[in-house]
């Protein structure tokens, strides 16, 4: 019986969590000029102390900024982050800004876009 009750328990649980997900990802609308300032101002150490917290735990709602998340975490909580650490940090802010272009988006747009 408890087996039972465990396993209603579990299916129950996972969706649960799924939709919580779902709904964190909605709410972080984030750019790639926020993403890439927020990547910048790690390496730079002029973050508030949970601001890299706050990025690599949330969610961002466009799949492809997410994905830079991801990216992000793999290298570990850092700092101190070593040299080849920080120039793939840096690669990353590269690759977001190239993603900016080739969308058409400048700083004015990206502002507006909010």
């Amino acid at each position: 019986m408890i087996y039972l009750i465990s396993f209603i328990a579990v299916l129950l649980i996972v969706p649960l969590f799924r939709l919580i997900t779902l709904i964190g990802k909605r709410r972080n609308r984030r750019t790639a000029a926020e993403v890439a300032e927020s990547i910048e101002k790690h390496i730079e150490g002029t973050e508030d102390p949970y601001d890299w917290d706050d990025f690599t735990t949330r969610p961002i709602s466009d799949d492809y900024l997410d994905a830079v998340r991801l990216r992000c975490c793999d290298l570990g909580g850092g700092p101190p982050f070593s040299q080849s650490s920080i120039n793939q940090l840096r690669e990353i802010i590269s690759e977001l800004r190239q993603f900016r272009e080739s969308k058409g988006i400048t700083p004015k747009s990206d502002a507006q876009s909010q």
